[in-house]
């Protein structure tokens, strides 16, 4: 089955959405459970239900890291599935993309249950995004 151009596009976009917003949830599908130990990040509950995760400065520099990385990865998927001939080939871009992501994560030195318990605090804690933000910009 071949794509039309507007199919790609739509496709692409929302793949590109899928894997930012899906990309904690693949991982901790490769991976264990939450972070815990000394100076790793742990989370705890607010009153308000949502996860809050506390980040040392350490393990903060290391996740922007593979964060930029998953991006960059994230960035270039976009660009391929825009000339995906078909939705196989599309899935399979996709399926190579979320491995890249996994290998990029682990080869920056942060624990996949760690990546995904930060990159999932950084949607309801906007202290903890700013931090990687400026973590980021700093790299």
């Amino acid at each position: 089955m071949t794509l039309t151009k507007t199919n790609t596009l739509t496709a692409t976009a929302l793949l590109a959405a899928g894997l930012l917003s899906a990309g904690p949830v693949l991982a901790q599908s490769m991976g264990g459970g939450g972070a815990t130990g000394g100076g790793q990040p742990q989370g705890s509950y607010s009153s308000q239900g949502a996860q809050q995760v506390e980040v040392d400065d350490g393990t903060l520099a290391t996740f922007a890291e593979a964060f930029q990385n998953v991006q960059e990865l994230n960035q270039e998927l976009t660009e391929e599935m825009s000339t995906a001939k078909s939705t196989e080939a599309a899935q399979s871009m996709q399926q190579e993309a979320q491995e890249a992501m996994v290998k990029a994560v682990e080869n920056s030195g942060i624990s996949i249950a760690d990546y995904n318990e930060i990159a999932s605090g950084m949607r309801y804690d906007p202290v903890l995004a700013e931090r990687v933000k400026e973590a980021v910009g700093d790299l």
